[in-house]
């Protein structure tokens, strides 16, 4: 019995791909590969600005370096305790004195608008106090707390005036000090002009 020749593989057409890729690659030069960086960096920078994060970055660095930020930090410190000092000066100490001449506090001083639905009758003197008016359905008219607000403002207002006010007008006079011309020149000021007396011999002269 014959036997059939052995048939030759067919050539591999990936294989022969592979090894045309290969060479493609191999004969890529550095010039070519260093056109495609820039041109990928620069696609890079087109969608995301580096001048533009650096200015941003730069602006906040140095908002946070001035020293306004920390001389706004502790204006906020120091207003916050003294409107706590102007809160107990108000409630604590003027409000009692207020309310010497009745039996409430200037802040428990209140109309009610409408009474709860479980009452007809009802007035501020039903509840000593807004809160319990409140807490009992009604409806108030908080015209005490509202005086000692004005009150608070007022104080504020006045502190304002006599306290910042006066200090910017010291800062004022200091800025116009240092704007002088003999503060510019260190303080160099010309010497008083005089006129001394002339000395004159008065001895007799020898004839």
């Amino acid at each position: 019995m014959e036997t059939a020749p052995p048939v030759a593989p067919a050539p591999n057409s990936k294989q022969n791909g592979a090894e045309l890729d290969d060479t493609k690659r191999v004969s890529i030069s550095a010039d070519d590969v260093e056109k495609l960086l820039d041109k990928v960096t620069t696609q890079i920078q087109s969608i995301s600005p580096q001048d533009e994060l650096h200015a941003l970055v730069t602006d906040f660095k140095g908002f946070i370096q001035r020293g306004n930020i920390v001389d706004l930090a502790i204006g906020m410190i120091m207003g916050t305790s003294f409107t706590a000092i102007l809160q107990s000066l108000v409630v604590d100490i003027l409000s009692p004195i207020l309310s010497l001449v009745s039996t409430r506090s200037l802040a428990n001083y209140y109309a009610v608008a409408r009474c709860p639905n479980d009452r007809k009758d009802c007035s501020s003197d039903t509840w000593e106090t807004p809160q319990m008016a409140r807490d009992h359905g009604a409806i108030t008219i908080n015209y005490g707390l509202f005086i000692e607000n004005v009150v608070r403002f007022f104080i504020n207002a006045i502190f304002l005036y006599f306290a910042v006010k006066r200090a910017m007008m010291v800062v004022q006079g200091l800025n116009n000090l240092m704007k002088a011309d003999f503060v510019k020149k260190g303080l160099k000021v010309a010497p008083t002009e005089f006129n001394a007396p002339a000395l004159t011999s008065t001895a007799p002269s020898k004839t």
